[in-house]
């Protein structure tokens, strides 16, 4: 019994040195774990700081399943004729349509679907195609219902973009800086079960976004737009709009940009004053129910950024600075940073402001959205430090307010030259550009109703690769201060610009010939009755003054009223 005892004992002191020295080595790794914590928030580099910030949002079922862009998706639209063709005919009002979605063989019946977009709905009408850009509410007529945690979500008929992927790239360099972005894969899209052609799914910037990027907890969001077309031409819009008879008497080339003269600055967050009532833009534009606190505490944060005052207060700068260093490298034609003033989101909490981004198919060497930009070598050349079309930096305050900030520039150069060390030089983005033409050519080689030969898919995909060339060339030379940083220095010197004048991007043109394109049989009168335009919206734009002036100069009132009742008379048989 004894031996037995001496036995145990031993056997139970030998289990505890064990388990004496187990809880030692688990203390060493905690002691270890939590000294690599210390250091690392010391030393955590900018790309890090931004995932870290990402990880305040909440990750969504939709993340892996629409969204998993490393495949191409189905979406089946079923929807009854006599509502799609009401959808079709009404399409400048924007009204939500019940339908049943399949999504990868997942179905979800009374979906709200509507059309979306301005000049690419203008071509959709305007050619009476099927082939709408589409926005789906889950929760429209049935306010439970979502797709894996989605909201809303639209799909992009790439009706601008002959290479389907600058909407691809530009989102992912936002993503690669850190900036809260919406997700997007590529999808095949039918219309009870036809073929309509491959889009681009992208998450809709509501609540699911806003839950996914910054929690529960969120703050407010706006979409502030000046330029809705179909608002403008429907005659909805808050916005005072009139048409500029000067342009039309003008033998070159017209862009809506031009034609259409509408005040921007609410739209592009200029100050005007403290009233409240001065702001029904972004009122209108609120994604989220705001009151009367909201109100004055974004009309504040709008004030600060306008006198640079409060700056660390009123703006995340690191976001900021990162969103501006990919909206500048890839030349947004058709953004905040153009005569447009539009296509982003404004993030407010805490009077805190950040911008999310929205459509970049106008980019990366497309020329046309805001009108002529001179010679192709300035456009590509574009100053880093002063990179706006059209317009000027007091007119953009939130860009101004970065750059007129020292830490603000030194942040956005220092994204400028993040983007070009791990985009570029590093081989990211040739890889990115490969692994998706890849995977879409056969889409799209397949997709004949989009009108893109696979000799103009080709042609762009390699003005895509040439433009990032050219651009990367040119801002690595301005960070280095080899090129003027500025528009007024470089039309100094253009001698040091980089030689961009034998570039050209298959997209180009301006606004009517995205409209009209080249070879197309569509008239004038085709297109406006394909619009259905209401004419008392339209004489009420023109301005009476002018007319009149004209009218006694060459009769062009008399002109107008008898094309308008040739019109009316066809459309309604007369």
């Amino acid at each position: 019994m004894s031996q037995c005892n001496q036995a145990s004992r031993k056997v139970r002191q030998k289990r505890e040195r064990h388990q004496s020295i187990s809880c030692v080595i688990v203390m060493e790794l905690a002691i270890i774990y939590c000294v690599c914590l210390i250091i690392a928030a010391f030393h955590t580099p900018k790309g890090a700081e931004a995932l870290q910030k990402a990880d305040a949002g909440i990750p969504m079922e939709y993340e892996t399943a629409l969204f998993d862009a490393s495949r191409v998706h189905t979406i089946d639209i079923q929807i009854k004729e006599k509502d799609w063709e009401d959808l079709k005919e009404n399409a400048l009002a924007k009204e939500y349509h019940d339908c049943t979605v399949v999504i990868d063989d997942e179905t979800y019946h009374h979906v709200g679907v509507r059309t979306k977009g301005n000049s690419t709905l203008l071509q959709s009408i305007v050619r009476d195609w099927d082939r709408h850009s589409l926005v789906f509410d889950f929760s429209a007529f049935n306010a439970s219902q979502r797709y894996h945690e989605l909201d809303k979500m639209s799909i992009y008929n790439n009706a601008c973009d002959s290479s389907y992927l600058k909407n691809m790239i530009c989102y992912d360099m936002m993503r690669k800086m850190g900036v809260p972005t919406p997700l997007c894969s590529y999808t095949t899209v039918y219309l009870n079960g036809e073929y309509l052609g491959l889009y681009i799914a992208m998450e809709g910037v509501e609540e699911s976004f806003a839950v996914r990027n910054f929690g529960h907890d969120y703050g407010q969001l706006y979409k502030p737009e000046q330029f809705d077309l179909a608002a403008i031409l429907n005659g909805t819009t808050n916005s005072d709009v009139c048409i500029n008879l000067e342009v039309l008497a003008t033998n070159g080339s017209i862009e809506i940009s031009e034609l259409l003269e509408i005040p921007d600055g609410v739209v592009a967050l200029q100050y005007m004053g403290d009233s409240l009532d001065t702001y029904i833009e972004l009122w209108d534009s609120a994604i989220f129910k705001i009151g009367k606190n909201d109100k004055k505490r974004l009309v504040q944060s709008i004030k600060n950024i306008n006198l640079c005052e409060n700056l660390s207060d009123t703006v995340d700068m690191e976001e900021l600075a990162s969103y501006f260093a990919v909206h500048n490298f890839v030349l947004n034609t058709d953004g905040y940073t153009t005569k447009m003033g539009h296509n982003y989101y404004l993030y407010e909490k805490d009077g805190k402001l950040q911008m999310i981004p929205w459509d970049y198919d106008q980019t990366l060497g497309t020329v046309g959205a805001v009108g002529d930009q001179g010679d192709i070598t300035s456009f590509i050349n574009l100053a880093i430090d002063t990179p706006v079309l059209h317009t000027s930096m007091e007119e953009r305050p939130m860009l101004n307010c970065l750059l007129k900030d020292e830490n603000g520039k030194s942040l956005y150069h220092e994204a400028l030259q993040e983007l070009l060390d791990t985009y570029l030089y590093n081989g990211y983005l040739e890889e990115y550009i490969d692994m998706y033409v890849e995977l879409i050519t056969p889409y799209v080689e397949k997709d004949t109703t989009a009108q893109i030969t696979m000799e103009k898919f080709n042609a762009a995909v390699e003005s895509i690769k040439t433009f990032f060339d050219l651009r990367s060339q040119s801002i690595q030379g301005q960070l280095d201060g080899a090129i003027p940083s500025t528009t007024e220095e470089q039309q100094r010197s253009p001698e040091t610009l980089i030689d961009a004048s034998e570039f050209s991007s298959p997209d180009s043109g301006t606004f009517f010939d995205m409209i009209f394109p080249e070879n197309s049989e569509i008239g004038l009168e085709d297109a406006l009755r394909n619009l259905n335009l209401n004419l008392a919206v339209l004489i009420n734009m023109l301005p009476v003054n002018h007319l009149i002036q004209l009218s006694s100069e060459n009769g062009f009132f008399p002109k107008l009223v008898d094309f308008s009742f040739q019109l009316k008379s066809q459309q309604f048989g007369f």
